[in-house]
């Protein structure tokens, strides 16, 4: 029964895509701008929302100041596609403000490698195969509130360029955490270019190790090495809750780490 449903739906879906696609015309491939909150998963098949909606060459989203708002472009190739990639221009208000096209960038082509220097990807795609391209605009601290709109420019080596006009509503909040606290958001996919670390140092709030004679203590811990070289004690300072450090420790172990060596008759030795 639940192999004839799906072939049922297979059959609808194949006839919905051929439609769809009958109006695209001689393009080598479709664009389709998909918000944060959809990710794209599957990469032959065009997703329902995006039948039912056709085809557009416009994205809106609304993102407080200091976010960084993610979404998506689906390519879908019509045609073998080399070095897809995206160009974006500035996001422009009509009180002349503007969002710089440097806060605006592609994940899986542009980035930041583990040496802090730019990295750059190539990425092809298959006919007949969805390539999820993730986009994001840092939106400054300091933007003043309003719409703003801009195009980002989708381009593969020999084919015909094609753009999205893009809509953002920049509301007045602010967002100092850049949105992390929300990663439903898709907001902590800025860590990828993170440069954090670079630097031999000790992130906050985490606190260098501490060495003594016969301790190392770290952040909400304390270990106390006994004579044999073995933990004496491990000590905890976190509360219940792990949510905080409190000055008063709790011993895990028992007694200080050691061996009993036993022979085949249970004996000590």
């Amino acid at each position: 029964m639940l192999s004839i449903v799906f072939t049922r739906w297979r059959l609808l879906q194949q006839s919905e895509t051929e439609k769809l696609l009958s109006s695209a015309g001689n393009k080598s491939f479709i664009v389709f701008p998909e918000d944060r909150m959809h990710p794209i998963k599957m990469q032959t098949y065009l997703p329902q929302r995006w039948i039912k909606r056709g085809m557009k060459d416009t994205f809106t989203d609304t993102a407080s100041r200091g976010e960084y708002l993610a979404f998506q472009l689906g390519v879908y190739a019509l045609q073998d596609l080399q070095n897809l990639h995206i160009n974006f221009s500035d996001l422009k208000s009509k009180t002349g403000k503007t969002i710089n096209a440097k806060h605006i960038s592609c994940l899986n082509t542009n980035g930041t490698d583990y040496k802090e220097e730019p990295l750059v990807k190539v990425v092809n795609v298959k006919p007949g195969v969805v390539q999820s391209m993730w986009c994001a605009v840092d939106v400054p601290v300091d933007a003043t509130p309003g719409i703003y709109t801009g195009k980002a420019t989708v381009l593969t080596a020999g084919q015909t360029p094609q753009s999205i006009n893009i809509t953002l509503h920049v509301i007045k909040d602010v967002l100092k955490d850049g949105g992390i606290s929300n990663p439903e958001k898709q907001t902590r996919l800025k860590w990828l270019n993170s440069t954090l670390a670079q630097e031999n140092t000790v992130i906050a709030p985490y606190t260098p190790l501490q060495v003594g004679d016969t301790s190392v203590s770290l952040l909400g811990r304390k270990v106390l090495i006994g004579k044999t070289g073995f933990p004496a004690q491990i000590q905890t300072f976190f509360t219940p809750e792990m949510t905080s450090v409190s000055s008063k420790e709790n011993n895990i172990l028992t007694e200080p780490m050691h061996f009993h060596f036993i022979e085949s008759k249970s004996q000590k030795i």
